[in-house]
């Protein structure tokens, strides 16, 4: 299989794009990169189609992932099937409606259950072929190592002023790293016993950061998640959820207070995260292009 595989792929070592793109490799998939914010920053949305154009007979299928400010156009001489990944939550990101709007899609991964009931009632002529595709994390970044951890409890994504008020309570038992991408980020993970989790909105999200911190051997505690996702990726017991900044410090405490429960969310959380991989999406990802590419 030949993927004209559409993305941001200037990110090296971290991104969903960058890990996909290696799994569909190691698979044997035939992929041919686009970064369409490189291309749209040189030559406008044209310079994009007329790449695709130029490309055509040298892919058998197209594979859309983020497409902010992409219209449809852009897709108007392929012949070959689409499909697109929409990896943010359509509640916040209204870049893509056009493309939503439009028939040209032959599948449509979304990231949540929420925006699938959002895509079936604003845009219901994608209801019969459209599916969550989960977020994961690289197999080669699971980290089974509970013992000689420098941090306690760490918090290291994007400070928006919602978590920033989720973290105060816990501020004395909570080491905030900032700016911090690839291995640094990994290695941030896999020196602390906990990990916490807080939508960056009031939106309820699952972000690759709680694959990322069970796979560097973090216990994870999260605000609550969504629970037919938890339970779909059969981590409903690996999760620590919380509903109130107060609850969060409570469960830091309880963690720090008792090794022993500390140690059986660290177990169930290493048990957990092993189908949850980019490979693992990858298998899924595929499964699919084949049957749309057999017809």
């Amino acid at each position: 299989m030949r993927i004209l595989y559409i993305a941001v792929h200037s990110h090296v070592s971290w991104g969903a794009e960058f890990w996909m793109a290696k799994a569909f490799k190691q698979k044997g998939v035939d992929v041919i990169p686009i970064d369409y914010r490189q291309l749209r920053a040189t030559g406008g949305n044209a310079l994009i189609k007329t790449t695709i154009e130029n490309l055509n007979g040298a892919f058998d299928i197209v594979f859309l992932q983020r497409a902010d400010g992409i219209p449809p156009a852009v897709f108007s001489n392929v012949t070959q099937p689409i499909v697109l990944w929409s990896t943010e939550l359509l509640h916040r990101r209204k870049c893509i409606d056009a493309l939503l709007k439009s028939d040209i899609f032959s599948w449509v991964f979304l990231h949540t259950s929420a925006c699938m009931q959002k895509v079936q009632s604003t845009f219901p002529h994608h209801v019969k072929h459209m599916s969550v595709l989960n977020n994961g994390t690289p197999s080669e970044y699971i980290h089974q190592n509970p013992l000689s951890k420098k941090y306690f409890a760490i918090f290291n994504r994007t400070l928006s002023f919602r978590r920033r008020r989720w973290l105060f309570p816990s501020r004395h038992m909570v080491t905030i790293k900032k700016g911090r991408y690839g291995a640094d980020y990994f290695s941030d993970l896999r020196s602390s016993k906990v990990a916490l989790n807080v939508h960056y909105s009031s939106n309820i999200d699952f972000e690759t950061g709680v694959f990322e911190a069970m796979a560097s051997g973090c216990v994870v505690v999260s605000e609550t998640l969504p629970s037919h996702t938890v339970r779909d990726l059969n981590m409903t017991n690996a999760i620590l959820q919380v509903k109130t900044p107060t609850e969060m410090k409570q469960a830091l405490i309880a963690l720090q207070n008792d090794p022993g429960m500390l140690n059986a969310y660290y177990l169930k959380s290493m048990d957990a995260i092993q189908s949850n991989t980019w490979e693992n999406r990858a298998e899924q990802v595929l499964e699919k292009l084949n049957r749309i590419l057999l017809g």
